[in-house]
């Protein structure tokens, strides 16, 4: 599951589960590639703590929410826990206001144990005969949830991460203090912290115990010792750099592998040898960079993850640069220009691998580079410059703007557009000694030209400045998130945004579309368009390439559906806004009534609404009223919109 941001892991009839952060659970079966698991009701949320008996597995998602899985339906029992244990045959659930009692064979509610109200744990570990439940400074443990026992914990103030039992001693693993020690009547204590290995200032995150050894995920990477022994390793990981040294959970060994997961997803081996990172297609990074020059594409990787570049439209890809990630680049001749942090590198070749040569002496952060006219552009927070001797140097000519922070800015044989950071396009005929303003006061994202319009994105709208009129108007209906980037795509308009999915703009009833949402609410933040598909930059996903040919009259994108035939567990409505409405009563509702959070209804001043949790074929009803101070609530016309009624298949390319 390579690239997947993990949370958890379980093992349950045979299987092996997998919690990720935003994608909802994957399931492994034997030697068969991982799963994800569509009926569950939480596939765009993270999946954190789980734990099993022979009956059901248990696990808490989102916001805390506790399901019961049988194998092979889901129950909702619980909601806004903070830890959940199994002792005997009862689920313990804690959350910031009491401890919870359910029947762990049926998910039934049982008992409140009123006696322990007001008490928040952050850890909780069953054995066959005592419940411990670990706060920040106090651990609880019972033999029958009657009579409880208290005792203060020795962990220098630490908070409680994970906690093990094994035989006749309690291993409490801390976020900073690293491994503590005692007896099962926690009484007498040690710290297990080797400096030497685990570095300066290192932070833990999850343990496991497994015949006789003890691991431990931190910052640093997979550690682990015997417990017979004193002497702490760090197990290899071979994996992308940075991301390999954030390992979070432990699986351990399953079907004679062991498994542990991080922030790049699932690695698996033998720990004496080494893990490696599990390649299934399953991708999930951040891109935050996309250039396309010739036969070759550059993708830059967040997180200082590195350069991969592809000389076959994506198939497949190199690693040209490791360590460092840049959102804009630019080539002349040999030499290889990158925008990086607060500068600009410069590399000495552009081929398989790069070697950086110097850094340019131009600073500032969020450096866009552009080349017109044998010219390099570069525009940040601190100005706009240009440069004829291959950025050897770099010239001002922003000086007479009201602002050096530009946001984007745009060329073509006559003009130069700029966006400043604190609102504001301006247009200047004779290369920056003189400014016009062009009167849109919104702070804008990203600009492009459009047959014969400029167009800008901003916050929930687009700007539309024609060259020919010199008149501009604003473009908002549909539109509902920061417009990142713009592109034309087979003609037609499209803008990546800032959880809004991709959109495009649809002349016939000039709105903006969907052409794309994905699973959940994504930060998509650069487009290019590669020979006949449009590929989006994801924030989750990576890369995804829309195929060609999507814009067919024929075959519309966007039809809503009635909510009974949805096959999604989440849909997002929106409406038209209305002129002079303070804002909008949003009521969603199933045979039973209100769902949680719709009673009373939800007020809104936006124009668009994600809705999670559905069961798909079952009937909504979703009623939108716009409201005025004093009057009654006049009903709106809202429109669905789901992900799988866009007939619309992009491929994620997941060749990193």
């Amino acid at each position: 599951m390579e690239g997947v941001y993990t949370r958890s892991f379980a093992e349950f009839e045979g299987d092996l589960y997998v919690g990720t952060n935003g994608g909802g659970l994957y399931r492994k079966s034997g030697d068969a590639p991982w799963e994800r698991i569509t009926e569950a009701l939480f596939l765009e949320e993270f999946v954190g703590e789980m734990v099993v008996n022979d009956q059901a597995l248990y696990l808490s998602v989102g916001s805390r929410d506790v399901y019961r899985y049988n194998g092979t339906t889901f129950q909702e029992i619980y909601s806004s826990s903070q830890a959940i244990a199994l002792h005997d045959s009862l689920l313990i659930v804690n959350d910031e206001d009491d401890f919870t009692v359910f029947s762990a064979d049926e998910g039934q509610y049982f008992d409140t144990l009123q006696a322990l109200d007001g008490l928040e744990m952050r850890a909780a570990v069953g054995t066959d005969t005592t419940l411990y439940f670990f706060g920040r400074d106090t651990v609880l443990y019972t033999q029958d949830l009657a009579v409880w026992q208290g005792a203060r914990l020795e962990t220098q103030g630490e908070i409680v991460m994970d906690v093990e039992v094994w035989e006749d001693s309690v291993y409490v693993l801390t976020y900073q203090g690293g491994l503590f020690i005692t007896d099962l009547t926690l009484t007498h204590w040690r710290q297990d912290l080797d400096g030497a290995v685990f570095g300066t200032s290192p932070i833990f995150n999850e343990m496991l115990i497994e015949e006789g050894v003890v691991y431990l995920t931190a910052r640093g990477g997979l550690f682990r010792r015997s417990l017979s022994g004193s002497d702490w390793e760090k197990v290899a990981v071979q994996g992308r750099i940075g991301f390999t040294s954030s390992m979070r959970n432990l699986a351990g060994t399953y079907q004679g592998a062991f498994y542990a997961g991080g922030i790049d997803g699932v690695f698996v081996g033998d720990p004496n040898v080494g893990l490696h990172r599990e390649v299934t297609g399953l991708y999930q990074t951040e891109i935050v960079g996309l250039h396309q020059e010739g036969g070759e594409i550059l993708a830059s990787m967040d997180y200082s993850e590195g350069v991969f570049r592809s000389v076959d439209g994506g198939n497949t890809w190199t690693l040209v640069y490791e360590g460092l990630s840049g959102s804009s680049f630019a080539t002349f001749g040999s030499r290889r220009l990158m925008a990086h942090d607060n500068n600009i590198l410069v590399f000495s070749d552009t081929g398989e691998s790069w070697t950086l040569s110097n850094e340019n002496p131009l600073t500032g952060r969020g450096i866009d580079l552009q080349i017109h006219k044998d010219t390099l552009y570069a525009g940040g927070t601190t100005g706009l410059y240009y440069s004829v001797d291959s950025g050897q140097s770099f010239i001002s000519l922003g000086n007479q703007l009201p602002s050096q922070e530009i946001s984007a800015y745009l060329l073509n044989d006559t003009a130069l557009f700029v966006a400043l950071s604190d609102g504001g396009l301006y247009q200047s005929l004779d290369r920056g000694d003189s400014w016009t303003d062009l009167a849109v006061d919104q702070k804008l994202f990203s600009l492009t030209f459009f047959n014969d319009d400029l167009i800008a994105g901003g916050q929930n709208y687009a700007y539309a400045y024609s060259l020919a009129t010199l008149q501009g108007e604003e473009r908002s209906t549909g539109m509902g998130g920061q417009v990142l980037d713009l592109a034309v795509f087979q003609n037609v308009l499209v803008a990546a945004t800032w959880f809004d999915g991709v959109k495009y703009w649809d002349a016939a009833s000039e709105s903006w579309q969907d052409l794309y949402l994905g699973p959940f609410p994504q930060l998509y933040n650069s487009l290019l368009v590669v020979g006949d598909s449009l590929w989006a930059a994801s924030r989750t996903y990576g890369i995804l390439a829309l195929p060609g040919g999507v814009f067919d009259p024929a075959a519309p994108l966007a039809q809503a559906p009635t909510f009974s035939d949805i096959q999604a567990t989440s849909a997002r409505v929106h409406w038209t806004p209305i002129p002079g409405a303070a804002g909008y009563q949003v009521v969603v509702e199933d045979d039973a009534g209100p769902l949680s959070g719709f009673d009373p209804p939800l007020t809104l001043t936006d124009t668009t609404l994600r809705i999670r949790s559905l069961v798909p074929r079952q009937t909504y009803t979703v009623s939108v009223a716009s409201y005025n101070f004093g009057q009654e609530p006049v009903p709106v016309a809202a429109t669905l919109v789901t992900a799988d009624t866009l007939p619309l298949a992009p491929t994620i390319l997941n060749a990193f």
